[in-house]
């Protein structure tokens, strides 16, 4: 082999090894807790990937959120109350939305790593600070429930209205109390308790539901429009009489008007309050409509009571005087 073939030979092998030194170098390897997640009996771990760093952190809390919501999700199957309807859009949201709102706040960056343009983070939280976070929400949801639950006795609507004020907090306590037998294995036998005395004395309240409607307004298709709303909730229409009082829901409107140029305004305000059997007002709202004509205040304030049965008509009664 003369010089000249040499020399091609010697260019032809390094140009091949520099190519293939390329190759290998424009296939970056991800770190393994990428496609190894860590597991760890004292931390929750999570990864998350994203175009920027900002962006993976936040796709790694949400799996963070994610791995610690899977811990509970037999949530479901610890309390059973049989009231149908209530049963189920309760306990779905025991998961779906109660788990989901655990605040991970004390998660923090452990791992970072940059390729391709690709950013990775690994999130570690601890499980002791998750635990100490949940006895303190703990504690605090415990004092607003107590009281109510312990002095619970009678079978009326009044009395079903206060246990069913207190579910938002009754389902956090229930939520924070299976977190915490995962985290720290701990039977929290007191709180579990009062769980369960609560759903007894609400499943208890559930079925003396009834309600009376007093309708104060000139509109008659009230009644009946509230009548059929309350039935679809499993509450019975009540009738009042001289001997015994009942709690009941009493439609108030209200109007106001004024003169503006040629055109007349009128302001109406409907009320709904919801009243226990001595007139206490236990929870109310208010809807509001105007009228505006050239034909005089009185087919303002029709076109204003127009506009206040057709809100009404499209609101669900009872969660908005439990909000």
């Amino acid at each position: 082999m003369d010089n000249t073939t040499r020399y091609r030979y010697c260019l032809i092998v390094m140009c091949f090894l520099f190519l293939l030194t390329g190759c290998l170098k424009s296939t970056p390897t991800l770190p393994n807790w990428v496609s190894n997640t860590p597991q760890d009996n004292s931390a929750y771990y999570a990864t998350g990937q994203g175009v920027n760093l900002y962006d993976a952190e936040v796709n790694a809390r949400s799996a963070l959120a994610a791995e610690i919501s899977s811990t509970v999700s037999d949530l479901t199957k610890i309390y059973t109350v049989d009231d149908g309807k209530f049963q189920q859009q309760v306990f779905e949201q025991f998961t779906s939305v109660e788990v989901s709102k655990v605040s991970i706040s004390h998660a923090s960056v452990v791992q970072q790593e940059v390729l391709g343009g690709e950013y990775f983070v690994l999130l570690k939280m601890l499980k002791s600070d998750l635990a100490e976070q949940l006895k303190n929400e703990l504690m605090t949801e415990l004092r607003n429930v107590e009281v109510v639950v312990k002095k619970s006795s009678t079978k009326s609507f009044a009395q079903w209205w206060k246990l069913r004020q207190i579910l938002p907090n009754i389902k956090h306590i229930a939520r924070n109390i299976a977190l915490l037998k995962q985290i720290e294995a701990e039977p929290y036998s007191r709180e579990t308790s009062l769980v369960e005395s609560y759903f007894e004395k609400f499943d208890k309240s559930y079925g003396a539901r009834e309600l009376e409607i007093k309708n104060q307004t000139e509109n008659n298709n009230i009644y009946a429009l509230i009548s059929q709303q309350l039935q679809l909730e499993n509450i019975s229409i009540a009738k009042g009489s001289f001997w015994k009082n009942k709690d009941y829901i009493e439609v108030t409107t209200e109007y106001s008007k004024q003169k503006i140029g040629q055109e007349y305004y009128v302001d109406g305000v409907l009320w709904l309050r919801l009243k226990s059997s001595s007139g206490q007002v236990l929870s109310e709202l208010s809807l509001k409509g105007r009228g505006v004509s050239y034909g005089g205040a009185k087919q303002s304030k029709d076109m204003a009571s127009q506009v206040l049965y057709g809100k009404l008509k499209n609101l669900d009664i009872i969660t908005k005087l439990v909000e």
